[in-house]
């Protein structure tokens, strides 16, 4: 079976030279508004009591295996598809269930109650959890972020007011505090564990969830800087590999613009020329005087 190969291009610095520019010590406070599902025993015990029937086939039943891999769930800008029965769908399932929510009202159409309440959710790798909870440590498997004040949020803090589900609450004053002390660390990290990954194939989304993460953080580093540039991280894991085109094989990558970009006879859109003056401003803000820079590379994917 054959498919189209396509052009791309982008303008981008890899992830291992980038590091060699951030200084340590650089630390992120995340919104402290935010609930956090923790992933244990606890939870396992509502899965096992609670799970509706039509999930009981998921491979997704415990802690351990929802936080292995919930936070590789395709999402949207990867143009992944949802899965109704995957980790963040089992999780919103229990504490639907859990809240007496009745299965049959799950799947409604119009309401698109899983996929809307599973879309509110994402899973921390356990790498990069343990750079997250500064105050004291906490046995479990990962946790289950929420969006601030989403109904999924709302449910869960009910569930842990009657003693079903532990969750970590800005909204519970003084409990914990969400700060990862060190970006540079939490980068060294994400890129050790996608690198120890042994790919299946190129599309493999556990890569993914690990680049999601890089993004998150590489994005909040540049809302430190106070600059307005887009930036997103890229590897050859994005599609099958026709010519690498600069790139190394496994290796994420930082994008300025935030993504690949169509070349063809006409050429491509590169952010540089777009506005020359704001990307120089950025690039120095970003890179200082390590003599590093943002080159562009031309993959092809395909085949």
């Amino acid at each position: 079976m054959s498919y189209d190969i396509s052009n791309y291009a982008m303008l981008a610095i890899s992830l291992p030279e980038f590091l060699e520019t951030l200084d340590s010590g650089i630390s992120i406070e995340f919104d402290s508004s935010r609930e956090f599902l923790i992933l244990d025993q606890k939870f396992d015990d509502l899965i096992n009591t609670n799970l509706p029937e039509s999930f009981k086939d998921s491979t997704y039943l415990t802690s351990k295996e929802i936080a292995e891999s919930g936070y590789s769930e395709y999402r949207g800008r990867r143009g992944g598809s949802y899965s109704y029965k995957g980790p963040r769908a089992v999780c919103a399932a229990t504490m639907l269930a859990s809240a007496g929510i009745k299965e049959s009202v799950f799947f409604d159409d119009e309401l698109g109650l899983i996929s809307k309440l599973a879309d509110e959710t994402y899973v921390l790798p356990k790498v990069l959890m343990k750079h997250m909870v500064s105050k004291e440590n906490i046995s479990c498997e990962s946790l289950l972020g929420m969006e601030s004040r989403s109904p999924i949020s709302q449910i869960a803090l009910g569930l842990s007011k009657i003693d079903k589900i532990n969750i970590i609450s800005g909204l519970i004053e003084g409990v914990y505090t969400f700060t990862i002390p060190c970006i540079k660390t939490a980068l060294q990290d994400l890129l050790k564990a996608h690198q120890e990954l042994e790919a299946t194939n190129n599309f493999d989304p556990r890569y993914y969830g690990l680049e999601y993460w890089m993004e998150m953080l590489v994005d909040s580093y540049k809302t430190e800087l106070d600059i307005d540039a887009d930036l997103g991280v890229v590897s050859t894991h994005y599609s099958d590999v026709h010519n690498y085109g600069g790139m190394e094989a496994n290796i994420p990558y930082i994008a300025y613009g935030g993504h690949l970009d169509y070349y063809d006879e006409d050429g491509w859109n590169n952010p540089r020329d777009d506005d020359p003056e704001a990307f120089e401003e950025a690039a120095r803000a970003i890179l200082g005087d390590s003599g590093k820079e943002f080159r562009v590379y031309t993959p092809q994917f395909g085949g």
